[in-house]
């Protein structure tokens, strides 16, 4: 499955905003994809040696010009839970078969006047990706001498070469996975089992419902409190060796969340970071200011790597910081995604760049659907301003390379939405 963007969709609004909020858009859609496979006992991973030319070719947008042009993001590979993806690319002799494929149907315009965004199309230059072998130079870096090998360890030594493997799918017997497909009850997302129980066991709550309920907030209640057992809950399934939406990423993880907690009970309001690479915490720590508190929740649970920065009511700040939108206040907290952000582009090159946006995606897209799952709801905030969160936790200099602020995303009660009737989904 191939996806693309379409910048003059968001641009006309939005701007030179418009490019990352389309990666943001891919980030979710392969998220909602992968979410969707699951259940039906599938899988996907992305296709990440293929070059931006080759996708294009695949998609048949090769030659497209601006204003209305799709720019190529990806290529998805779907396969069966208890199979194994070992390639991470087209074979490059299929490519000239499409090259000369005869295209069908014009596109409809979107509008006939346009604006020129020349920041959006350098940017998109910029991040085009030529061909790669990383899974190549992993399977030869990771290869045993041709007599000691096995069938069986030969594909496990494939499984390890994904940094985030799916633990549970490759503990479920094949029956087990038709038992669960007859049953139409996939959870929202799997928790892997720790020193925290999930005392809601979303394993009963169907993934259908949960999908087809999700909105994003327009307003949220701020008397509203949060259970903090639903927050480290959630926060769990946001890493990735405890969730298989991640299985999808061939790299990082490379976002760690910054939270300002306002409602959410037995946790003192004020400024939070959650590490989701526990190995980065000195790093992270040399990075931001030195006054930081690093204080880790009485009630936390052991396994998080969840700490208290500041104790202060900073619910203003945060609505400030994203483009001053009240929501960011009034939700129970809201999150902002921090990236790896010097050390991927120097390791990758600058296609990584959107890469980094489409993890902050994924984590929003989960974000959404847990949020609907514990009677929440969520909302992604694309508008923010990076600089001055930047300088608010000390990330300045040269320092301030090291992360970047990508996504904003809130999570909390919503208030009822005047004037709107919600209907069902698909309704006939």
């Amino acid at each position: 499955m191939g996806l693309s963007s379409i910048f003059w969709r968001v641009s006309w609004k939005y701007g030179l905003r418009a490019f990352r909020y389309a990666q943001h858009d891919i980030g979710h859609a392969i998220a909602a994809l992968t979410f969707a496979a699951a259940g039906l006992g599938w899988k996907t991973s992305l296709l990440l040696d293929m070059s931006s030319e080759d996708i294009a070719s695949l998609l048949g947008i090769s030659g497209e010009k601006v204003p209305e042009k799709q720019e190529p993001a990806c290529l998805i590979a779907v396969y069966p839970a208890e199979k194994t993806c070992t390639k991470s690319r087209v074979s490059s002799g299929v490519i000239p078969d499409f090259k000369n494929l005869s295209w069908k149907g014009v596109p409809n315009s979107l509008s006939p006047e346009h604006v020129e965004w020349v920041g959006i199309e350098d940017a998109a230059s910029a991040a085009q990706k030529k061909g790669t072998d990383y899974l190549d130079k992993r399977d030869k870096s990771n290869e045993k001498p041709k007599e000691e090998l096995k069938e069986e360890s030969n594909e496990k030594s494939k499984e390890e070469l994904k940094e985030k493997s799916n633990e549970e799918l490759k503990e479920k017997s094949n029956e087990e996975l038709k038992e669960e497909l007859k049953s139409n009850m996939q959870a929202a997302s799997s928790l892997k089992t720790s020193s925290f129980r999930n005392l809601l066991n979303l394993d009963t709550v169907p993934l259908r419902e949960v999908i087809r309920k999700r909105r994003s907030a327009i307003e949220m209640n701020n008397s509203a409190y949060l259970e903090d057992e639903i927050f480290y809950a959630m926060l769990q399934r946001t890493l990735p060796e405890n969730n298989p939406i991640f299985n999808s990423l061939a790299f990082g993880p490379f976002t760690h969340l910054l939270l300002f907690v306002n409602h959410v009970k037995d946790l003192l309001p004020g400024l939070y970071v959650f590490l989701r690479k526990p190995e980065e915490k000195d790093r992270f720590k040399a990075a931001i200011r030195p006054d930081f508190l690093w204080e880790k929740p009485k009630n936390c649970p052991s396994d998080l790597e969840f700490y208290l920065l500041m104790e202060e009511t900073l619910d203003s700040f945060a609505a400030q910081l994203s483009c001053k939108q009240r929501k960011a206040a009034d939700a129970c907290f809201t999150a902002c995604m921090l990236s790896e952000f010097e050390e991927p582009l120097k390791r990758f090159g600058a296609w990584i760049y959107p890469y980094l946006f489409w993890e902050c995606g994924i984590l929003g897209q989960l974000l959404y659907l847990e949020a609907e799952a514990y009677g929440l709801r969520g909302c992604g905030i694309g508008c923010f301003f990076d600089d001055p969160l930047h300088d608010a936790i000390g990330l300045i200099g040269l320092k301030g390379l090291e992360f970047q602020d990508l996504y904003h995303f809130a999570v909390g009660y919503p208030l009822p939405e005047i004037g709107v009737i919600t209907l069902p989904a698909y309704e006939k």
